[in-house]
């Protein structure tokens, strides 16, 4: 009867997953959370383009959610592939990182009072924008948990 052989750490602290189900469930896990969050990122983007959200600043919201989109996209493939090149990793971890500050910056953009000299009168909700920055911390967390 043989002894169970402890886990080894990596260098860098984390342990490896201890069989192939545990590296497929993992990979799987993080394609299915990148996939929620570039869903949900291009819904946003159409309900922005339908409501008209397209004049003066409120483009800015369309354009984060597009980024959302195309860095989801990126990401996708990037874990469909064999997801080894740090180099990419770091550039689509720093795009999701723009998408959640373009979230703070519409939450700043939102929070302004209405007034006569806006290009839209109609009230913003302020939070609506934060948002992306959940969607933009989540999908850059997908990739740095699917990474280790």
């Amino acid at each position: 009867m043989s002894t169970p052989q402890p886990v080894v750490a990596r260098p860098d602290g984390s342990t490896p997953p201890s069989t192939w189900i545990d590296r497929l469930i993992q990979r799987a896990l993080a394609v299915s959370v990148t996939a929620i969050v570039t869903a949900i990122c291009l819904l946003v983007l159409l309900f922005m383009l339908a409501d008209r959200h397209t004049t003066g600043g409120e483009i800015d919201g369309v354009i984060v959610a597009g980024l959302g989109v195309l860095t989801g996209i990126l990401s996708l493939a990037f874990l469909g592939g064999t997801g080894r090149s740090r180099g990419a990793l770091g550039i689509l971890v720093v795009l999701w990182l723009a998408v959640a500050i373009g979230g703070l910056s519409g939450y700043h953009d939102h929070s302004l009072a209405v007034t006569a000299a806006s290009a839209d009168l109609r009230a913003r909700p302020s939070f609506a924008p934060l948002l992306f920055s959940v969607l933009g911390l989540i999908g850059g967390a997908a990739l740095l948990v699917r990474r280790r």
